[in-house]
């Protein structure tokens, strides 16, 4: 058995529309990829002003994919923030001003990585991250779709052959899953593992608005969440209640604005997989430990918003993210974006590092101003450590993925025989 992960970058290129990408050089063929950008095309190290065009996307198969993409424009006066998501590509890049600026699919899962393809040029190359998760340990690997209720109470997702370990939820916010895109950058992330642990994150900027409206929400008491319209309130909020048979179960508490939004979600089955957890630190020395973990993890998904835990529906001034995740101490990869609130002229910046899993920029200089990576990895947990310290201690969940956990000998310890090796010269 064996649980296979991999994290990395690559650029979209600006090639013609039939163009492909290749990554190669995993060692497996990935059964599950995430995929993340912000708008950044910078190969190195590099952070400051800039539009954020950012996006979140997953692949099964060249047939099961989709992605979430928002745009916030950088210095207008008047705010420009759009959005968009599709079940039909696995990467979409929106203009600063909303429009498509480029579109890529999984056009297979190969022996040591996976092809994409250009169904849309980019006007850019821009910077991709990726965490790539295989082997035998998973089972079942599942990319689908759901319609969210409108009222509150139980909901049952019940399209699936089997019962998850873990599921990942990412969602614009509207009904709909290919159209135009829509005024506003909301967006959310996601997830649960059948212990029933669990965050999310959102965040978002109103469209229009003459002073920015931006806010942002994180916390590891619920699993969904969304804006209403003017990116002003808390709207819409769900925990994940559990795993069923054949899909899973969750709880919407709150439906404030009753819109039958379309949920994009991964499945997976087989391993181990742990939500959890932590805080950044103001100092570059002390170690951040997570442990008790099933197993020793291969790869981690870290989310923030850069700031302490919001307080469950109330969200946070400015719309801030970091996404990033590692497969080893030398394998490491994070975006940030940020959206200043309360600005008169649009403060957005961005930051894309390659040694880091987490990055906080500044929403008001949009200065970095805290970087986290990975200082080791043990049988039980993983150890961070900031390489630039946060001005304040900020809040961040995990995923952490693993091979499924060895089994315990059921036999009580006076059932089990250990026959003793008799030395060579001992032998009578």
């Amino acid at each position: 058995m064996a649980f296979d992960a991999a994290v990395g970058s690559f650029n979209t290129g600006t090639g013609a529309i039939g163009t492909t990408v290749v990554v190669s050089g995993l060692g497996f063929t990935p059964k599950v990829v995430f995929f993340w950008w912000n708008g950044r095309v910078d190969t190195i190290d590099a952070a400051g002003r800039a539009s954020h065009q950012r996006g979140f996307g997953a692949a099964t198969s060249p047939t099961a994919r989709g992605y979430v993409g928002t745009a916030s424009q950088d210095t207008p006066t008047a705010m420009e923030a759009n959005r968009f998501q599709d079940d039909t590509q696995c990467i979409g890049i929106l203009t600063a001003t909303g429009t498509l600026d480029g579109l890529m699919d999984l056009q297979s899962l190969d022996s040591g990585g996976f092809t994409l393809e250009v169904d849309d040029v980019f006007a850019a190359s821009y910077r991709v991250q990726y965490l790539a998760l295989g082997g035998t340990d998973i089972t079942d690997a599942v990319y689908s779709t759901f319609a969210k209720a409108t009222v509150t109470g139980d909901q049952d997702v019940t399209t699936l052959a089997f019962q998850p370990d873990f599921v990942l939820f990412f969602t614009n916010q509207f009904s709909g899953i290919v159209g135009s895109p829509l005024a506003d950058s909301r967006f959310t992330l996601g997830a649960a593992d059948a212990a029933l642990n669990q965050a999310v994150w959102m965040g978002g900027s109103n469209d229009g608005s003459a002073t920015s409206q931006t806010a942002s929400y994180c916390t590891d008491a619920e699993v969904l969440a969304a804006f209403s319209p003017t990116v002003a309130a808390v709207d819409v909020r769900a925990i994940f209640k559990s795993m069923l048979s054949n899909g899973f179960r969750v709880e919407w508490l709150e439906q404030t604005t009753a819109v039958a939004d379309t949920i994009q979600f991964v499945a997976m089955k087989g391993g181990s997989y742990k939500v959890g957890s932590l805080l950044t630190r103001t100092d570059t020395t002390t170690d951040i430990v997570v442990s008790g973990l099933a197993s020793q993890p291969a790869a981690a998904l870290f989310v923030s918003h850069g700031k302490a835990e919001s307080t469950v529906n109330t969200h946070q001034d400015d719309d801030e993210l970091s996404i990033g995740a590692f497969s080893s101490t030398t394998a490491r990869a994070a975006m940030a974006a940020a959206d200043d609130d309360a600005a008169g002229t649009a403060i957005v910046s961005t930051a894309v590092e390659h040694d880091a899993v987490y990055a906080n920029l500044n929403a008001n200089t949009g200065a970095l101003e805290g970087l986290m990576d990975i200082a080791s990895v043990q049988s039980a947990g993983f150890t961070c450590i900031m390489d630039d310290a946060d001005p304040v201690a900020a809040f961040a969940w995990y995923v952490a993925f693993g091979p499924t956990p060895a089994a315990a000998d059921p036999r009580p310890f006076s059932a089990v025989v250990v026959t003793p090796t008799i030395p060579h010269y001992m032998e009578v």
